[in-house]
């Protein structure tokens, strides 16, 4: 609060967004004084994704380059081949330690948030 006001600050759980998706961009919008859109939620962004294959994967990171000259289907089915929809699993002791780490950033938070 030492940078912005309160009044130009919003925060979304994620909860709420994933609840009630289109009532929260709205607020969303409407607290940005943008007009309000329809969002798409079966549209997946930024999904993550593990690699199948490193060593495949390493490959193709490595000639970027080539993306341009490869036709769309076959960059889909390389793409399929290399990538899994699981997501890693955070371990209790990286939970615990992220905890830790952001402990005074998370008290903060809590301060911050005056919910009824």
């Amino acid at each position: 609060m030492d940078i912005f006001p309160k009044e130009n600050i919003m925060i979304v759980f994620q909860g709420e967004l994933n609840r009630d998706t289109q009532k929260i961009m709205d607020g969303i919008f409407d607290f940005l004084d943008l007009d309000s859109i329809k969002v798409d939620i079966e549209k997946r962004e930024n999904t993550g994704k593990v690699p199948k294959n490193f060593r495949l994967n390493n490959f193709m990171m490595k000639f970027v380059f080539l993306r341009d000259f490869i036709p769309q289907m076959i960059k889909d089915k390389v793409k399929l081949l290399l990538q899994t929809s699981q997501k890693q699993k955070m371990s209790s002791a990286e939970r615990e330690y992220m905890l830790r780490f952001f402990e005074d950033d998370i008290k903060s938070l809590k301060n911050c948030l005056i919910r009824n």
